[in-house]
C-alpha cells in the first residue's frame, strides 16, 4: 500500500486500476481517466494482474483482486456514453494463465463481456499479438522492449470508428535514444550498476562497487548434447546443486527444491561477481523453510516433473512440456529420486529415499523453497498444507554471494541424486539425428522430440 501511494504522488500521469480495491472496499487506484485529443474524447480503462496474492502471498492481503472480465464491464458501462474511443490496458495475456474455467486473469473475458471496448491492450505474457475480432483491436508486444504495438483508428465527422489497423514495430531498427541515454541522472544510475555486476570502478559516491569475489576452476554446467536443448535440466548439475546446497545451509530444511530460471546458466571457469549470480539467479527471491509431509513433497514434485513430455518410443531426446514454461522446472536436493517420463504426468516420481530410506507418505521433514513458488504453487495450488515456519531476512542471490566469498575458489559438486528414467536413448540412428541438429541439418524442437520412426518415414534417415 506504501508503495501505491509513493507512485501515485511520483507518477506525472494516472495510474489505473479498475479491479484492484482495499479490503475496506475503496479502490486502490483510478479504475479510468479521461482525455481529450482534438476534440475527441477517449476513455482508458487499467487493470492489474488478479494472480498477484499467488506471486506475492501476504504481501497482497491488504487488497482485493477483481477478475478483469466484470470489473471492465463495470467502468464501460460508467463511461460508454461519456467518450468516443474506449481503451483497455490490461497487464494479462490474452488467455488465462490459471484460470482457464472463469477467465478472470485472461483478457479474453473482457472481449466477451465488453463488446463496446475499441482497443484492447494486452501484456505479461510477452507473447506478441496484433489482430482485430469484431470491432476490437488487439495489441501486444515481447517482453524487453524488443517491440511496440501502434495501433491506428480513423473517426469520421460523427466521430464513429470507420477504420482500424495494428501493427508490431520492431524496435531493432530504431537507435536508442540519446536524450536519454545522455541523461546525467539515468547515465550515473547506469554505469554505477556496470560496475556493481562487472567489479569494475568505484561508483560515482566513492562507494565500493561489486568487484569480483570468488573464482570457479572449471564451467559448472556442462554442454549440451543436442543443440537447443538444455543439458542442466534432463540431469543434475553443479549449478542446481550449490542453489540447493546453499538453501539447505540457510534454512536448516531437509529438503530443498529451486529451478534453474533460464536454460544457459552458467558458473562459467574464471573470475566470479555479482553478473555470475545474477546470470544463475535473477530473481530476488526470499527463502521460506516449510512443514511438509512425504505425500506433500511427492506431490510437489510431481507438479513439477510436468514441465516434461511423456516419452514414445524412437524419440531422439527428451522435450518439454510447451504448457509449462521451464521456470516452472524445480529440482530437489535432500532427497533421491527417479522420474519415469514413460508414465503420464501425475504418476512419474517414484523411489524417493529420505537419508537412505523410502520416504513414507505420514512422514514429515522440512522443505526449503523461495517465496514466489511456495505462493504461486505450494499454497495457491494446495499442495502443501503447512504454512511457512521461517523467512530469510536477505534474498537467495546474496546467500549465493556470502557463500562464495566464503570459500573463495569453488569448482563443481554433484550428488547425482536423481535421474531421468523410462526413456530409451540407445537408437543406432542417434548419433547420425543428433550430428544433423547440431549441423543446422535439422531443427529439433523444444516441445516435441524428433522420432526416428517419423524420420524414416519422411525420408531424412535411411
Amino acid at each position: 500500500q506504501n508503495l501505491i501511494t509513493r507512485l501515485q504522488v511520483l507518477a506525472n500521469f494516472p495510474i489505473l486500476a479498475a479491479n484492484l480495491a482495499r479490503v475496506d472496499g475503496t479502490m486502490a487506484a483510478k479504475p479510468y481517466t479521461i482525455i481529450e485529443r482534438s476534440g475527441i474524447k477517449i476513455g482508458i480503462i487499467g487493470l492489474t494482474n488478479p494472480n498477484a496474492p499467488r506471486w506475492d502471498g501476504e504481501k497482497t492481503d491488504p487488497f482485493i483482486y477483481a477478475p478483469v472480465g466484470p470489473a471492465a464491464r463495470k467502468v464501460v458501462d460508467i463511461i460508454k456514453d461519456k467518450v468516443d474511443v474506449i481503451i483497455v490496458a490490461a497487464h494479462v495475456g490474452l488467455y488465462p494463465e490459471y484460470d482457464e474455467e472463469g477467465g478472470s486473469d485472461g483478457a479474453n473475458s473482457i472481449l466477451e463481456l465488453c463488446p463496446e471496448v475499441d482497443v484492447l491492450i494486452v501484456g505479461h505474457d510477452h507473447n506478441a499479438i496484433k489482430e482485430i475480432r469484431g470491432n476490437t483491436v488487439i495489441g501486444g508486444a515481447r517482453n524487453l522492449g524488443r517491440e511496440v504495438i501502434r495501433i491506428d483508428l480513423a473517426l469520421n465527422e460523427k466521430r464513429e470508428i470507420v477504420d482500424r489497423k495494428v501493427e508490431l514495430v520492431d524496435m531493432a531498427n530504431y537507435e536508442p535514444s540519446d536524450s536519454i541515454r545522455k541523461n546525467a541522472f539515468i547515465a550515473e544510475a547506469h554505469q554505477a550498476t556496470r560496475n556493481f555486476i562487472s567489479g569494475g570502478a568505484p561508483s560515482a559516491d566513492g562507494k565500493p562497487s561489486g568487484g569480483i569475489f570468488g573464482k570457479a576452476l572449471v564451467d559448472f554446467q556442462p554442454k549440451n548434447e543436442i543443440l537447443g536443448i538444455p543439458e542442466g535440466k534432463l540431469r543434475d548439475t553443479a549449478v542446481m546443486d550449490l542453489i540447493n546446497e546453499v538453501q539447505l545451509l540457510n534454512s536448516g530444511a531437509d529438503v530443498s527444491a529451486a529451478a534453474l530460471f533460464a536454460d544457459t546458466s552458467d558458473i562459467p571457469k574464471g573470475d566470479i561477481n555479482y553478473g555470475t549470480i545474477f546470470g544463475i539467479y535473477k530473481y530476488d527471491n526470499t527463502l521460506y523453510r516449510v512443514e511438509v509431509t512425504g505425500s506433500e513433497l511427492k506431490a510437489y514434485m510431481e507438479w513439477s516433473a510436468a514441465c516434461y513430455n511423456q516419452w514414445k518410443p524412437g524419440d531422439i531426446s527428451i522435450s518439454f512440456n510447451p504448457e509449462k514454461p521451464g521456470y516452472l522446472y524445480d529440482m530437489f536436493a535432500g532427497v533421491d529420486y527417479e522420474i519415469d517420463l514413460s508414465k503420464p504426468v501425475g504418476s512419474r516420481i517414484r523411489n524417493v529415499m529420505f537419508k537412505g530410506k523410502p520416504l513414507a507418505d505420514d512422514q514429515r521433514l522440512t522443505l526449503a523453497v523461495n517465496n514466489y513458488r511456495y505462493s504461486s504453487a505450494l499454497k495457491a495450488q494446495k499442495l502443501v498444507s503447512g504454512t511457512k515456519e521461517w523467512e530469510s531476512p536477505n534474498s537467495i542471490r546474496d546467500m549465493l554471494v556470502e557463500y562464495i566469498k566464503a570459500q573463495g575458489t569453488i569448482v563443481p559438486k554433484v550428488d547425482n541424486n536423481w535421474k531421468i528414467v523410462g526413456v530409451d536413448l540407445s537408437s543406432p540412428y542417434r548419433d547420425q539425428v543428433i550430428k544433423m541438429v547440431n549441423e543446422g541439418k535439422l531443427e529439433v524442437p523444444y516441445a516435441k522430440s524428433l522420432n526416428i520412426d517419423e524420420l524414416k518415414k519422411q525420408g531424412v534417415i535411411k
